[in-house]
This record gives structure tokens, C-alpha cells and sequence, in this order.
């Protein structure tokens, strides 16, 4: 059951985002051939001067028919163009991998004739469901998460304590990261000053039983985990309390920085504090610059210099590259941007990753999934663990602290009772990434011998009106 809503789900999804192009497409031709003096023979009769030009309600059902006509040999393009063939997307595992045209071969010899026809049928098919519409698969959309949240609350025992259908509805009505969000709202001070080894806490999802389950995830700088609830109480509105599970994850120290002395990236006037770049990204006014953190350039110090950072040349594997032009260090995170003096003999020599302006924001339905770690030091695979907002931070030089805004934390394995730290010293300013090469954010400290901490991207390269290359 629960595969088949999933893939259910993706499948809808799919549609969803099939039906708005083609509308985009509908709507255009509609605007574009009803004007005056252009004819499209599906859409207008001989006698018809444009699309506005409709004169009875048999005009006008004579049109919608032609207007649903056109909505649906469109939808049905759009689905060939995509290789979207609903029978080998329903076969297939994963929906979005049936689609496309990459390693399509096609037989129109006799006997791979029948092939060729199933795909076309396939494709029509596929061209029918996105022709109902955006709106269709929309409403399917929240019916399907709706019963996705449903079957989930179903098989807990909280549901049948409710003593009333209001106080069910109100239940149903929450998923379960809503729940674990709730637990860590009203519990999280009152649990922080009854036990202070507690680093943190937060909402997030742990595997129990095979199955993704939402808890409360409590981080502690020590082992001793005396008295600590394995469940904390949720109190709703109607007075109604119930319990989220929570889960202890040890011996999780203070942040540090990650740069050391094996980077690539330094100061021209300390080159022996050293670490790593992430991107390569350019602004609004066609500059080019390499993103890395603030610390690697202050070397360690706590500093938010912002523009003023002197336009200190920067070396990039100990040769002259650019100069720092902008550097911050706040609660939004450790950001700093080099300006690069030649960016095309730059991009030529290094040959940086492409991300093509992608970004990811993650969510716990991101936790516990592979990425890449491309630093200085380490290049190789990581895993997502937690996505921490407003709790997580780095210790810099003189015992100075920030806490940023959000932090993921990434092991070299999925278990975070049991991971190390997925990048090493030196590694800070590197790059993670999904494996469809979508940038998450910048490498910038570690919690040692247990996490990396990365800083998500999304937020500075919005503010900076940055594109990433």
C-alpha cells in the first residue's frame, strides 16, 4: 500500500507539472490567434474574424468544443515530446525515470512495429489525464497527501483514544512533523533547563520498525542520558494531549570551523590558513567570484566585515586569483565572495562543477539521503541527518559563537547515532550536493567526531541576487 501511494503520489505530480505547460501553451495560442487577421483553422471558422467574436450560445459551445480540442492534441504533444508513456510509467519504480527519451531506440521493422504503437498509445493516454487540467491534479494532490497522512495516523493507537469526533478531526487534521513541531515548541526550554547537557533539540524523523517516523531528536554534548523522556506530551487546543516519541543521539560537542592547513583557498597575506571553495557564481552586474566561507579569509576570527574587507588578494592553489570583495558572518551564516580577476582562464584551468543555478532546500523528507562532498581534502559521499533551525552553531577563535539561522548536519553514514563528520579540516568553504547536482550549501565547521555542518545556500545567493554557474 504505502508503495503504491507514493508512487500514486509521483505520478500526480508528474501530471501536474505536464497540465501547467501545457495550459502555458493553450493559453498562448489562444491569445495569439484571436487577434484580428490571424487564422488557425482548428480554433476559428471562415466566417469568424477573431476569437472574442462569438455572437450565440451555440457560437460559444462551438468554441469550447474547439478550445478542448486544442487542449487535448496539445496535451497529447506534450506527452510524446516527454516520451511520457503512462504504461511505462505506472511499471516503473520511480515515475520521473520513465520519462524521457535518453537510450530510446526505435524498431520500425515489422516486428518492432508493435513497440512503436504501445509507446504512441502510451503517449495519447498520458495526453488524455494532462488535459484535465492543473487544477485536476492539484486537488488530487492534496487528496492523495491527505490519505497518505491518514493511513499514517490510522496505524497509531492515538487515534482511537480521541474521546469525540472533534477531538479526531483536530488529530487528523495534524501531520506527524506538525506534532513533533508542536512537542519541541512546548517542551524544548522546559527540557533544555531541566537538562542541561542537551547541545539542542529538534523536530525530525527517525527510521523505526523499516518505517519514517516523526520525533524529537534531542543532541547531547555528554552520554549521560538519566531520566530523559522517551516520549514528550503535546497538548492540542481542545485540551487533548498526546505523545511524540523522541530519539537521543550522544556525545554531539560545540562547532568548529574546518578550515586547516591543507586547503586551497587563503589570503595572499596568511597562506597558511587555508580552505576550500564551493562555487563559482556571478551578480547582477556580470562580476564573477568563487563562494567560500568568511572565517577561511578572517582566519578563524569571528568578523562580519561586509564590503569592507580591504580587496585583500586571494590565492587559489597558491596562485594570485581574485580579491575579497565581500565577507559575513551572522546568524544567516559564514559567506564570503572572491572576485575573480580573469573568470574565464579561472573556469578553463579548474574546471569547476556546473549546478546550472540549481539550488535544494531540504526538509525531513530529505533526511538520511545520500549527497556529494567535494572540499579540498574530501571528495566522496555523505548523507543528510538533520536540518536544525536556530540551534546549531560554530565556536570561532577566543571562544566567540554564532548560532545560524539553519544548519544540516551530514554524516559519512545514515545512522546518527553512529556517523562521523562526512568532510575534514580544511574542508571548509567546499561544496554539497544531491545527486542530480542540485547545490545544498557551503561546507563551514564540524561537530567533532560526529557531524559536518553546512550551511544551506539559497537564502545568500538570493539576497546577493547571485547565479550560480
Amino acid at each position: 500500500m504505502s508503495g503504491t501511494l507514493e508512487k500514486g503520489i509521483g505520478i500526480a505530480i508528474m501530471l501536474f507539472i505536464l497540465s501547467m505547460i501545457s495550459e502555458r501553451v493553450v493559453t498562448w495560442i489562444k491569445i495569439y490567434f484571436g487577434k484580428q487577421g490571424r487564422r488557425l483553422w482548428f480554433l476559428f471558422n471562415n466566417d469568424k474574424k477573431n476569437l472574442r467574436e462569438v455572437n450565440s450560445k451555440e457560437d460559444e459551445k462551438s468554441m469550447e468544443v474547439r478550445v478542448l480540442g486544442l487542449n487535448i492534441c496539445i496535451s497529447i504533444f506534450i506527452a510524446i515530446g516527454a516520451n511520457a508513456n503512462f504504461f511505462a510509467i505506472f511499471k516503473a519504480s520511480d515515475p520521473f525515470m520513465a520519462v524521457g527519451w535518453e537510450n530510446q531506440q526505435w524498431d520500425f521493422s515489422l516486428n518492432g512495429l508493435g513497440f512503436v504503437f504501445y509507446t504512441l498509445i502510451g503517449c495519447a493516454l498520458t495526453g488524455l489525464f494532462i488535459s484535465l487540467g492543473s487544477k485536476f491534479w492539484h486537488d488530487m494532490l492534496d487528496l492523495l497527501f491527505y490519505t497518505k497522512n491518514l493511513r499514517e495516523k490510522l496505524s497509531q493507537k492515538q487515534t482511537y483514544e480521541a474521546s469525540s469526533t472533534d477531538e479526531l478531526d483536530e488529530y487528523l487534521a495534524l501531520d506527524g512533523s506538525e506534532l513533533a513541531q508542536l512537542a519541541v515548541d512546548q517542551n524544548g526550554s522546559y527540557l533544555k533547563v531541566k537538562f542541561p547537557n542537551i547541545n539542542f533539540l529538534t523536530d525530525s524523523v527517525a527510521i523505526i520498525d523499516s518505517q519514517r517516523k516523526n520525533v524529537v531528536a534531542i543532541y547531547l554534548i555528554d552520554s549521560n542520558v538519566t531520566n530523559l523522556p522517551a516520549h514528550v506530551p503535546v497538548k492540542l487546543p481542545s485540551g487533548k494531549v498526546h505523545q511524540v516519541e523522541t530519539e537521543i543521539i550522544t556525545d554531539v560537542g560545540i562547532g568548529k570551523p574546518s578550515a586547516g592547513l591543507d586547503g586551497s583557498v587563503a589570503k595572499k597575506s596568511a597562506p597558511g590558513y587555508q580552505g576550500s571553495a564551493c562555487c563559482v557564481a556571478t551578480d547582477a552586474s556580470g562580476f564573477t567570484y568563487l563562494v567560500t566561507n568568511c572565517h577561511v579569509l578572517t582566519e578563524g576570527d569571528l568578523k562580519s566585515p561586509q564590503d569592507e574587507t580591504g580587496n585583500e588578494d586571494v590565492l587559489y592553489n597558491q596562485k594570485d586569483t581574485g580579491d575579497w570583495s565581500f565577507g559575513s558572518m551572522d546568524k544567516r551564516g559564514d559567506f564570503a565572495l572572491v572576485k575573480l580577476k580573469n573568470p574565464d582562464q579561472f573556469i578553463n584551468a579548474n574546471e569547476p562543477q556546473s549546478y546550472g543555478g540549481r539550488l535544494k532546500k531540504i526538509t525531513t523528507a530529505d533526511h538520511f539521503k545520500e549527497v556529494n562532498i567535494a572540499g579540498r581534502v574530501t571528495t566522496g559521499k555523505g548523507y543528510i541527518i538533520e536540518n536544525v533551525k536556530n540551534d546549531v552553531g560554530i565556536m570561532y577563535n577566543y571562544g566567540n559563537s554564532l548560532k545560524f539561522n539553519e544548519a544540516i548536519l551530514v554524516g559519512n553514514i545514515s545512522d546518527r547515532k553512529k556517523c562521523r563528520p562526512a568532510s575534514e579540516q580544511g574542508d571548509s568553504g567546499g561544496a554539497v550536493y544531491d545527486n542530480d547536482q542540485n547545490l545544498i550549501g557551503i561546507i563551514t565547521g564540524l561537530i567533532e567526531g560526529k557531524f559536518s555542518i553546512v550551511i544551506p545556500l539559497h537564502q545568500f545567493v538570493s539576497d546577493n541576487t547571485l547565479n550560480i554557474y
